[in-house]
């Protein structure tokens, strides 16, 4: 897993700071609708909040964060306070849901996928929902998981044309936790291939490395999950801008599917434990399997060895040592004990 470097703030500065020379790095997109109509644009700055037309939704997408003069006209445009704007710039804030009165603002982890590295990045993305039907998202980097959102707007019978701004920043809540699954689906196939190797080969370092890879990235994939469904029931139950009952059945769908995928990033937890385990059990046996070969040569030589070192004393009436046949005798001796205590090892399948 890839993750996005963290920005963090310089100790000691107060709240709601923001860096005056910050520049911007990011490209705008407006998109506005309503039933019988889709108007687009892109803007290379902020200008302003204004509507065309009557009974719209307006989204305003921030493709890298914005600048510190774009801060500031969102702070009067929106009503904003400096803590929101600092939230946003912060791309170390927890996921949440805070309702501001006539706004509802959201800090959320997108994650996007790509099956041909078989690889993912969690990305900071910020939402302001007010009660004018105005939604404004602030993504950390260019690049996002909204492209099939984007091709629903543009179908006049699609349910979020005819549905208010509340219907969008539940269908990108949604899109973002679909998303979740592929990124699950990604970790799930690496953890397979390890599974299988473990089964097929003897235990490895370069396994051991893979499941402890594997283990951060679930502790990391769960620390970016885990704080949607508190997002997900703070915003249905919102005052400032209340969904109505239908989107409040499609927020209790999300927040089913985020269950799922919460118990799913558990389950793979305990099957890397369980490959921890199984890879430990492994190299104990190799390891038994050594000690016994070792145990069963030691035995063979103890004797050997114990009739060796009583021919080796220096004493003058020793019989054996002035025959003929006494070295041929002691070797004889030793090959023997060996050898019957081979055959008393196979028979009792000792090796």
């Amino acid at each position: 897993m890839r993750r996005t470097a963290r920005q963090i703030r310089h100790l000691g500065t107060p709240p709601g700071t923001i860096e005056k020379n910050k520049k911007s790095g990011s490209e705008i997109s407006v998109i506005e609708y309503n039933r019988e109509t889709l108007i687009k644009r892109d803007c290379e700055a902020f200008e302003g909040i204004e509507k065309e037309l009557e009974d719209s939704v307006l989204w305003i997408n921030f493709n890298g964060l914005p600048s510190y003069p774009e801060y500031q006209q969102l702070k009067r445009a929106c009503n904003i306070d400096d803590l929101i704007l600092e939230d946003i710039d912060q791309i170390a804030t927890r996921s949440k849901c805070e309702d501001h009165g006539h706004f509802i603002f959201f800090v959320l982890r997108m994650i996007k996928s790509s099956y041909e590295t078989s690889s993912w990045e969690g990305e900071h993305l910020s939402m302001i929902l007010t009660d004018q039907n105005i939604l404004i998202s602030f993504q950390e980097v260019k690049g996002d998981v909204f492209d099939r959102l984007r091709d629903r707007l543009e179908n006049p019978k699609s349910l979020i044309r005819n549905r208010m701004a509340d219907y969008l920043a539940y269908a990108i809540l949604d899109t973002i936790v679909d998303n979740y699954y592929h990124a699950l689906n990604i970790l799930e196939d690496r953890i397979e291939k390890t599974e299988t190797r473990l089964l097929s080969d003897s235990a490895s370092k370069n396994i051991i490395n893979e499941i402890i890879s594997q283990q951060k990235s679930i502790a990391e994939l769960s620390h970016d999950i885990r704080p949607m469904r508190e997002v997900i029931s703070d915003f249905s139950r919102a005052e400032s801008y209340e969904p109505d009952q239908e989107v409040l059945k499609f927020l209790q769908d999300v927040k089913d599917h985020h269950i799922e995928i919460s118990e799913t990033v558990e389950l793979l937890r305990e099957r890397t434990k369980s490959l921890m385990e199984m890879n430990n059990a492994h190299l104990s046996n190799h390891l038994n399997q050594i000690m016994k070969v070792l145990t069963v040569l030691s035995s063979i030589f103890i004797p050997m060895t114990f009739i060796a070192g009583i021919y080796g004393m220096n004493f003058r009436n020793m019989p054996e040592l002035n025959t003929s046949w006494g070295y041929f005798a002691a070797l004889g001796a030793m090959g023997s004990v060996a050898l019957v205590m081979l055959v008393i090892y196979k028979l009792k399948k000792w090796f």
